[in-house]
């Protein structure tokens, strides 16, 4: 068995791949459907997105094969990496690169392989697309260009998943130095989501991205006057306002502890007028709210004094 040689700029390709935070993350539909896709276009039982990692292949989407990585000594793909150009093997008993491999020799006693590079934007091939099957084969021009194409979309894919975690997680550091979360009620579902702060301030069970959370949780920690008097300002905003601002006090259920909340958002209208949805952010304002208090004490104690020497 020939182990694979390093590509040249291996310690920036494995950084770049680090970088795109996919590795054992869960499947995803887009990915599974251009796998599954490469498969029928390609006329082969098996597809991969594999991604080869320092020891490792993982194969992020898989079709028609039940194992989701192997050794990088046994991996096709990092010999795909070391190229620009699709690699095709219509053979792999046939060549001494691969005879020895175990999925060659034995289960799943694979022949054929096709891999078309993925290439990052950078420029770095991360793994491979690429689809196999258990006899000799080989793609036809048209289905070579339609490998490469998917490569690229399968790229696009991972890069934009990759940007849209690292913006979410620089989100989720901005709210919580900020003490602040996002938030987002859908009129006619009824259904309000949470950013994962919001959770912590209102003293739920911590979540790692926006998801949506039960209204009648919310509703039992704030304080009931100052819930009915959100109901009210509630009616009359959305009636004939575009803007939210309010504070109200939430009580932690387990400490009884007050905390005071600010909330500033707005009313989303459709073509006609009708508001569906409304958008915003929430901020603890307890420690403002308490200095507050105690500045007032103290101007009122200090009034008191100026009174007492008069």
């Amino acid at each position: 068995m020939i182990t694979a040689p390093l590509p040249v700029d291996e310690q920036e390709r494995l950084q770049a791949l680090t970088h795109l935070d996919v590795l054992d993350t869960p499947e995803e539909s887009a990915l599974n459907n251009i796998a599954a896709l490469a498969s029928q276009i390609c006329q082969t039982p098996i597809a991969l997105v594999s991604l080869v990692d320092r020891h490792r292949q993982w194969f992020k989407a898989r079709v028609g094969l039940e194992i989701d990585e192997l050794p990088r000594s046994q991996s096709l793909c990092a010999y795909t990496i070391l190229s620009d150009e699709l690699l095709e093997v219509p053979d792999m008993s046939q060549d001494e690169r691969f005879l020895d491999l175990p999925i060659v020799k034995g289960a799943p006693h694979l022949q054929f392989y096709a891999g078309a590079p993925l290439t990052t934007s950078s420029g770095h091939r991360l793994g491979a697309l690429c689809v196999l099957d258990h006899k000799p084969h080989t793609l036809t021009s048209a289905q070579k260009f339609a490998l490469e194409v998917l490569a690229q979309e399968t790229v696009l894919q991972l890069e934009c998943k990759s940007t849209n975690r690292h913006l979410r997680k620089s989100l989720s550091l901005a709210e919580e130095i900020s003490e602040m979360g996002m938030f987002e009620f859908d009129l006619a579902t009824q259904q309000l989501t949470f950013s994962p702060s919001l959770f912590r301030l209102f003293k739920l069970p911590n979540t790692t991205r926006p998801v949506p959370v039960p209204v009648s949780e919310v509703v039992r920690r704030i304080k009931s006057d100052d819930y009915q008097n959100m109901k009210q300002y509630f009616n009359r905003q959305l009636a004939q306002g575009n803007t939210l601002h309010f504070m109200y006090r939430v009580t932690n259920p387990s400490t009884t502890q007050i905390a005071y909340h600010e909330c500033r958002g707005v009313i989303l209208r459709d073509r006609q007028g009708n508001p569906y949805r409304l958008s915003g952010a929430i901020r603890d304002v307890t420690k403002e709210k308490h200095r507050d208090t105690l500045l007032e004490k103290q101007r009122k104690e200090l009034k008191k004094v100026n009174l007492e020497l008069d």
